[in-house]
């Protein structure tokens, strides 16, 4: 995933929601990743796939566990922590665009429209 951004100073985290063909579509499974947005500046940020970790009922899952993009529903954007990592109080995050790229083929900017 990758997305350009703008930070406001506080902590977030970006979820992917997979099909689950283990139960039914109201799984809760949720892969999450931190999302480094810089305060103040429009950034691109790139988020590998290998940095989500498999979570359940927001504990993360111990066992080893392939996120598989082609089965991917759903993409999220979530201030991270609560109380116990921010302060209370407004946010702002700003974004101008999100993609997913496949890492081994992309040429750069000029290839996406």
């Amino acid at each position: 995933m990758v997305c350009r951004v703008r930070g406001d100073g506080r902590q977030y985290i970006a979820s992917i929601r997979c099909e689950n063909w283990l139960v039914d579509t109201r799984s809760f499974d949720v892969w999450q990743a931190f999302l480094f947005a810089r305060k103040g500046e429009w950034t691109e940020v790139e988020v590998p796939m290998h940095r989500f970790l498999l979570t359940w009922k927001g504990k993360v899952v111990e066992e080893v566990v392939e996120l598989n993009a082609k089965r991917i529903t759903s993409l999220g954007i979530s201030l991270a922590g609560g109380e116990q990592l921010q302060s209370q109080g407004p946010f702002n995050l700003g974004i101008e665009w999100i993609e997913a790229r496949n890492t081994r083929i992309y040429t750069g900017p000029e290839g996406r429209e």
